[in-house]
């Protein structure tokens, strides 16, 4: 069961290994240059700052969270509870000179379990995306994205083994997926001259 636990506004002593410190500056260094930190005790509420200069917008924002999980595993028989403390932040720069529009989007997801280092984790989410208009009724679409996730001990492929099996694995299982996407268009939507041409990739790796 996992419990949320309030933060009163202010960040305390955080537990934040060297290695971590290392991913983490170049995207908060970013978030918090548009404006000043934005606490959020649910990442679904987390405030965002906007920055608009012309043809260039900049959107970020940084969700704190901490958690206690009174079973971290998911196991009936090796019940093991942890404090977990997490970090999402996010951010959108968009340019949108004349005909075209361009996007590039980061969201992570970071956590650290107090009391099981081996469950630490990093998730990563990148897309890029490109709108150009080719002509007075064609356009092309181009969108990438990657995301290297990680999957909780207990979950997933590892859902109902024992934490104290051998067979349990000794850090989260990692993923990641890549895909590709680009789009043609020519005529104006919901008319008989309306033309879509579409073709898409993606792939999963474990």
């Amino acid at each position: 069961m996992l419990r949320s636990l309030a933060l009163d506004n202010r960040l305390s002593w955080f537990p934040v290994t060297g290695a971590a410190r290392g991913q983490l500056c170049i995207i908060l260094g970013v978030c918090f240059a548009s404006s000043a930190l934005a606490y959020a005790q649910d990442p679904e509420e987390e405030a965002e700052t906007t920055l608009v200069r012309g043809a260039f917008t900049l959107k970020s924002s940084l969700g704190i969270e901490a958690l206690e999980d009174s079973n971290i595993y998911q196991s009936a028989t090796d019940v093991q509870s942890s404090q977990i403390w997490k970090l999402a932040p996010s951010l959108l720069i968009r340019f949108e000179p004349a005909r075209s529009r361009l996007e590039f989007s980061y969201k992570g997801d970071y956590g650290w379990y107090d009391q099981s280092s081996d469950d630490d984790y990093a998730d990563h989410a990148l897309k890029v995306g490109a709108y150009l208009l080719l002509g007075e009724r064609s356009g092309l679409d181009l969108v990438a994205s990657y995301d290297d996730v990680h999957e909780n001990r207990g979950t997933g492929l590892s859902l109902g083994i024992d934490p104290a099996s051998s067979a349990f694995p000794p850090n989260p299982d990692r993923y990641s997926t890549g895909q590709f996407l680009a789009r043609y268009t020519y005529g104006v939507s919901h008319t008989r001259t309306f033309v879509a041409l579409e073709a898409s990739t993606e792939e999963l790796a474990y």
